[in-house]
């Protein structure tokens, strides 16, 4: 279950992204009044679809937020051990 669980959030979180993205751009050109009528079409078609992703994600819940104390100290890590690894590649380069 939690396999399902972490796929379907993946799907939405790439839907929110992506899908917000392809709206905000294809909303910018309508708004400068430079769209040509088929990318008017793609932007309303995009901001419907977007619509359903948002309302399906909310309606299946919103999983509890991180502190994001716990979050900046796993990335804060992260680029510890990176550096840490591109500092020993580098060591064992030089010898």
């Amino acid at each position: 279950m939690a396999e399902v669980s972490a796929l379907r959030g993946l799907v939405e979180l790439h839907r929110l992204r992506w899908g917000g993205m392809l709206v905000r751009a294809l909303r910018a050109e309508v708004d400068a009044g430079t769209a040509a009528p088929e990318v008017r079409r793609a932007a309303d078609a995009a901001q419907a679809l977007f619509d359903g992703w948002l309302a399906e994600a909310l309606e299946t819940g919103t999983p509890a937020a991180l502190p994001l104390n716990d979050v900046v100290g796993v990335q804060y890590g992260a680029i510890l051990a990176a550096h840490a690894y591109v500092a020993k590649e580098r060591t064992c380069a030089s010898d």
